[in-house]
Order: C-alpha cells, then structure tokens, then sequence
C-alpha cells in the first residue's frame, strides 16, 4: 500500500499494460520482468524500429530485449537516451540500477530524470542497495521520480495504478449533474427527505417514506405508509438521530404516532426541529453501510462495511478510491471480515450481493456527478435476501467556495 501511494504521488497512472525495464544487471531485471508477467503486464520486446535506434547509440555488448541491460558500463547518456527512445512505444518504464560500491550513482539518477521530465509516461526506478545510493535515492525523490526498495515492487505497484486507469475508462462519468442536491446554496447539510428524494432520482432504492411537519401530518403520513412504522426526527442540527433518542421504531397506532412526534419535538427543544420522516418498520434485513469521503490525495473514496448503531466499535470497512466497477466493488463486499454474515449463517437466508455490487458501482460515482458532495453516508442499508434499501442517509456538502467538477484522478508529474 505504501508502494501504492508513493507512485500516486509522483507520477500519473500508466494508460496501458506495456511496461519496459531498463536495467544494468541482468538478473533483477529478469526478476522484475518475471514478476510484472505474473501480475498482468505486458513486457514485450521493443519494436525493429526501435531496436535500431537504440542500436545507434548502445555499445554491441548491451541486450536489447526487454528488459533492456546497459550492463555496469550504463552511462548517465545511456540511461537518458535509452528511456526517451522507448518512452514512445511503453506506457511505463522501471529504471533499474545495482551499484557496485566502487561506482557513483548520481549521474545515472540525473540520467533517469532527465528522462522522465522530457517524457509524459510514467517513469519509476529502483536504484539499490540503499546504503550505496542513498545519494542517488535521494536525487531521484527530489525530481519527482519514486525509488522503490526492489524491481519486484515496481512493477507491482505499476500494475495496480494501470488497473485503476482502466477502471476510469470504463465509467466516465457525467459532465455535470441533473440537478443540485438541494434547493438552497447556503445549506451545508442536506434534510433528510430531500436527500432521500434525491437518491430515489439517481436510482438508489429507498423505502416508501412521509415528511410530516405537524402532528396532523404525521398521523396521516403512518395511516398512509401503514402500521407498524419507524419515526425519525428531522434538523440540520441532529446528525447522530440514534445518540440522542431521535429514533421511535414500531409504532403500531395512531396514538403511539402522536406520543412519537411529541417525544422528537421533545428531543429537538431548543433546536432548528423542522419535523419528522416515517418509514415502513423494516424486519429480517442485514444491515450494511455505504460511505463516500474525499481524501486529499486521492479524492472521493468509497467505503463499505456493516452498518447499524455498532460501525464504529466494528471497524469493519473496505476501502476504495471511487469510483468503482462491478469487478472492484464485488472485491470490496468480500473482503470485510464479516463477510460470512452476508452469505448467511445460523439458518438466516443469503443476502442479495448482485444488487449490493449494483448498487455500489453506482453510489460510487455520485461524487463525479455531484461535485458539491463533501461527505455521504448510507447507514443502515437494510439487505435483503432479494434486493436492498436505504435506512437512512447524511449528506454534507462543500463549501460553495470550494466546488469544482472532480475527475478521476490522474497525478501530475511534480
């Protein structure tokens, strides 16, 4: 993972497979050919014409496969004019460097950085043993080239930034969105039923529900839902509903509804209490969470784990950069620990993953079509044995100052 960060950090992810090593030792260069195979690269040998450029500069001793051996002989030339020949014909290339503790790696570092600030693909090195390079390694950060600790973790992180590529291409995503979350500019947090009505819109499946804003409306809106029924306290100043009694379930009459809505009034005293919203009681569900976030580096991403009052003591999350496909987001469901509990266990029914991984595609990139989302949060996601919905819902939007249409994220070179 810090392998991972580090490449996202200085350099933008490759738009293909087709990885090049430039090395001047032959065996950890196989090495780390061997391995970018095995992880899906595609290490094929330079073009003729390439080939024949490189033959023009490159002593007759020096292998011109792939990877490419300068030998202990690579000069800093060697290595510039070597990664700017093939920088046309692969969309990364790993500079490789074993220094003999006789030789001075500076040269051939400033060589590989030239390279890379000429170039516009992705350009990584492993200069190595560390306590002979350490200046050269330390060169190499400085101009914006990362130095990984083995050829081997490269490549490896060289994949895993050319599947997330890829993963953008495959959802592109909306220029912009069909219409603001909510009415007002100024509001931070969306009210519950708007945001309800907006996940509705943007085909997130969401319960029957009634906003009531008087005792008159919240016994209508139960008859009309039906008995028993789930009443939850509607302010922008409650967030938490569960931590301060905002939240009446099973309420199977009107005069139950009535004590219900003066209780939550109760609970907002002294509070913007704008109302109430009232669900169907939901029996016999999983509940689970979907979560979106923005992180400095990496911009939205995407959370999913067990849901309910308990998220926090649990822990219990996977965790992505959004948006998502329907490959990555099946990855995310399986790969919590509690994943057993969706599959079904002590005679309870298996819950329905299809709609899940749906659902959790398109959740994923509502960040790309909202730009205002600064936080979202789905919890509980109530899971069926066939199909899902929304519990309940909190959305926070960024400043007005601070909107701008997001895109998948592809580093700049520093």
């Amino acid at each position: 993972l810090f392998d991972l960060c580090q490449g996202f950090l200085y350099v933008p992810p490759p738009s293909g497979r087709r990885v090049a090593i430039v090395t001047n030792s032959g065996g950890p260069g196989v090495l780390a050919a061997d391995r970018a195979e095995e992880i899906g690269l595609d290490v094929a040998e330079p073009g003729a014409a390439t080939k024949e450029q490189l033959s023009r500069f490159l002593p007759p001793h020096c292998a011109i496969k792939n990877p490419i051996d300068l030998t202990v002989e690579g000069t800093e030339e060697d290595y510039r004019k070597t990664l700017l020949a093939i920088s046309e014909e692969y969309d990364a290339i790993l500079a490789l460097n074993v220094a003999p503790p006789y030789l001075d790696s500076v040269p051939l570092a400033r060589g590989v950085c030239d390279a890379a600030r000429q170039s516009d693909k992705p350009i990584v090195a492993s200069f190595l043993p560390r306590q002979v390079v350490a200046d050269a390694i330390e060169y190499l950060q400085q101009h914006g080239v990362p130095n990984f600790a083995t050829g081997e973790r490269a490549v490896a992180a060289l994949a895993r930034m050319a599947q997330y590529s890829e993963a953008t291409r495959k959802h592109p995503v909306a220029a912009s969105p069909p219409r603001p979350i909510a009415d007002s500019p100024t509001r931070s947090i969306a009210l519950v039923p708007e945001a309800m009505a907006w996940l509705r819109e943007n085909g997130i499946p969401v319960p029957e529900f009634r906003f009531a804003a008087t005792r008159e409306e919240a016994l209508r809106g139960c008859r009309e839902i039906g008995y028993p029924v789930v009443m939850k306290v509607v302010s922008p100043q409650i967030t938490h509903k569960s931590d301060v009694g905002g939240v009446v379930v099973d309420i199977e009459n009107d005069d139950a509804a009535q004590a219900a809505f003066e209780a939550l009034g109760n609970v907002a005293a002294g509070k913007d209490f704008r109302g109430v919203v009232i669900y169907p009681l939901i029996r016999d569900a999983q509940e689970v969470l979907l979560g979106l976030s923005r992180d400095p580096q990496f911009g939205p991403v995407v959370a999913f784990g067990l849901g309910g009052i308990y998220t926090e003591v649990w822990h219990d999350v996977s965790l992505r950069v959004a948006p998502v496909d329907r490959a990555e987001a099946e990855r995310m469901i399986r790969e919590i620990k509690s994943f057993p509990v969706l599959q079904g266990v002590r005679g309870q029914p298996p819950r329905d993953l299809d709609t899940l991984a749906d659902v959790l595609v398109n959740f994923s990139r509502l960040p790309f079509r909202y730009p205002e989302i600064e936080e979202l949060d789905l919890n509980p996601v109530f899971l069926f044995a066939e199909g899902l919905v929304v519990g309940d819902v909190r959305v926070i939007r960024r400043a007005p100052n601070s909107r701008s249409q997001p895109q998948p994220k592809e580093q700049a070179k520093q």
